[in-house]
């Protein structure tokens, strides 16, 4: 085998402030640094580094920005990382890496092109694509996305870039939110707007605002213990991850990267935690979806009688008419087509009156919610006073916003008129997966 090494070129960076920076890039022991720019915050380098690769499955390139501070001589402005697997073989590849600094990334860039010589992978991401494809046994037919895919890429980067826009509004939004949220004390209006949506989406909703109750009433206390153990594993699997490698003298056969952070990730885990936060959330869904078939099992069960009676009083008046409808060879097929029909109707009755029930019912407890969250943040932010807040009646407030929010469910037949339903869409899939999971029988397969 040839000698293997990876070129790279330090272009230039984008940083949030002016420095004079200069540039330290290191590869496992060998390292070499830049040289030290003017002051500007878009220093330019132009200078090309070689390093000796000895395996390519577990090494990278680390480049960290360092500018020249009046108190501490060098002070470092932010890193980044390369992994030599992910690089194209004998193509100098332009990259644009952002910063990290501290624990977290940045908006700095820095722009470098990194070259690996006699490793990598073989011709474009693409046709990559293409050759893990051949190896499946579906490989003729997935074979013929590839086209596609290559037709797609200037979409990918279109989104791509959007992203890149649309991420730091987004994250200053989220953070607006954040200081609103502590300064003006939203968190005691949070009963308020979870009154107002389910006065409004009562109805729509219903399973999964069902789920909610359910939740609260027999699982969020132990569901919110698990969720925590979970999260808490794995931020401590992430932190272990982006960690950087330690160099392992006595390692005895080379891995690749995904081997290595499977064994980290392992290593970072505890398993009894892992799996006392994952049985306690099975546990918790398993005691909902049992409240959720209970109390929609009353629907079921008024279907079905409403299916027999109907059969029983309108099957033999309308089966004659359904055969004189029907072609002479079908006609055993009308009590069939009658049974089916008026059982389907029935269903669907009994559906939309514990649809309408709920809605009613939701529309008239999120505006008690709604009601008394209100008052309560106004005598919080000393709007009003606690006396004044005691003697408030809220009935008629109640039945006011409950009656008109369950009017307007009505008029809109339980829809989300645009853009709502555009908003609310990863709610409806909720709705329909609780839905699925609520009526689903092990006989349907």
């Amino acid at each position: 085998m040839g000698t293997k090494e990876v070129e790279v070129t330090i272009d230039r960076a984008v940083l949030s402030k002016a420095a004079a920076a200069h540039a330290v890039v290191t590869l496992g022991k060998q390292g070499a640094e830049s040289k030290a720019t003017e002051k500007s915050a878009t220093p330019a380098w132009d200078q090309t580094f070689n390093f000796a690769v000895s395996d390519e499955n577990t090494e990278a390139l680390q480049i960290t920005l360092y500018g020249k501070s009046m108190l501490f001589g060098h002070k470092e402005l932010g890193w980044c990382e390369v992994l030599l697997y992910d690089l194209p073989k004998d193509v100098a590849a332009p990259l644009t890496l952002k910063l990290i600094v501290g624990s977290g990334v940045s908006e700095q860039t820095l722009d470098i092109t990194c070259k690996a010589i006699g490793f990598g992978v073989p011709g474009s991401s693409m046709r990559s694509l293409g050759a893990a494809l051949n190896s499946t046994p579906l490989a003729p037919m997935l074979q013929d996305l590839v086209p596609y895919l290559e037709k797609a890429a200037p979409l990918f980067a279109a989104l791509d870039a959007l992203l890149d826009v649309l991420a730091p509004v987004l994250l200053q939004l989220w953070a607006w939110i954040q200081v609103a949220w502590y300064q003006y004390n939203l968190e005691a209006l949070l009963p308020a707007i979870l009154g107002l949506a389910m006065v409004l989406l009562g109805g729509t909703y219903m399973t999964t605002i069902a789920a909610v109750e359910a939740y609260r009433m027999c699982g969020w206390e132990q569901t919110k213990h698990c969720l925590k153990l979970l999260y808490g594993e794995l931020r401590q699997a992430h932190i272990i991850v982006s960690q950087q490698d330690e160099p392992d003298e006595a390692q005895p056969a080379p891995k690749t990267a995904n081997v290595h952070m499977l064994e980290r990730v392992l290593k970072a885990m505890d398993p009894m935690v892992l799996e006392e936060g994952l049985a306690g959330l099975y546990r918790g869904t398993f005691a909902v979806v049992a409240t959720l078939r209970t109390r929609f099992a009353h629907a079921i069960t008024l279907g079905n009688s409403l299916g027999e009676m109907g059969n029983k009083q309108m099957g033999p008046l309308l089966i004659p008419v359904v055969k004189k409808v029907l072609p002479e060879e079908h006609e055993k097929w009308a009590p069939l087509v009658v049974k089916y029909t008026i059982s389907t109707v029935a269903c669907s009755l009994s559906w939309m009156l514990l649809r309408l029930f709920t809605a009613f019912h939701s529309a008239m407890y999120g505006a008690h919610l709604m009601a008394s969250g209100v008052v309560t943040y106004l005598v919080k932010q000393k709007r009003i006073t606690p006396q004044r807040a005691a003697a408030f009646n809220y009935t008629v407030l109640t039945w006011a916003v409950g009656v008109l929010g369950f009017l307007w469910q009505l008029s809109t037949g339980f829809r989300l008129p645009f853009p709502l339903n555009l908003l609310l869409f990863p709610l409806t899939i909720v709705e329909w997966c609780l839905m699925l999971l609520v009526n689903w029988d092990k006989s349907w397969i």
